[in-house]
């Protein structure tokens, strides 16, 4: 009896770590289409940027995402605007604060987690996208098209499979 019962055990750990556990957790990115354009090992980062010029104001942007990596999500948490005014928000909820640092203005948001966000790089805005000493300029990626940026867990099949 104890030798079906532990063979059991096994199977279904096995099973649980070739199908369930994640062993890596990737940023990808993708086409809306679901082509994956990209993939960026996250192991040991917390956060990546995105940095790009304003279409309206034409100041630069860089934003600061804070990655989730038990939920596999991410939140906005910073952003540094270097002119803020013709196409931007006119009030800021009262959760956002700005604040001047240097010569930028940022803004500081509250933790709304999103398991998605999507840019549509243009040859003017300069889309690039940083994690730690990776640079990758969306427009180069994917131009005039919308770069799909989440999240991503892999189980050792997804990586057989891929």
């Amino acid at each position: 009896m104890f030798n079906k019962v532990g063979g059991l055990f096994l199977l279904l750990a096995l099973f649980f770590f070739i199908f369930l556990f994640p062993i890596r957790i990737d940023l990808e990115l993708s086409t809306k289409g679901g082509e994956i354009l990209e993939t960026i090992n996250l192991k040991g980062r917390d956060s990546f940027e995105i940095s790009f010029r304003h279409s309206v104001n034409r100041g630069i942007v860089r934003e600061k995402y804070q990655i989730n990596h038990l939920e596999d999500s991410f939140y906005l948490k910073t952003a540094w605007f270097e002119s803020y005014g013709a196409g931007m928000l006119d009030e800021l909820p009262n959760e956002v604060t700005m604040m001047e640092d240097g010569d930028f203005l940022r803004l500081e948001f509250p933790q709304e987690n999103m398991t998605s966000v999507c840019y549509a790089a243009a040859g003017f805005a300069k889309h690039k996208i940083k994690l730690g000493d990776t640079v990758i300029d969306l427009f180069e990626l994917n131009p005039y098209k919308t770069t799909v940026i989440k999240v991503k867990r892999l189980t050792i099949i997804d990586i057989l499979i891929n």
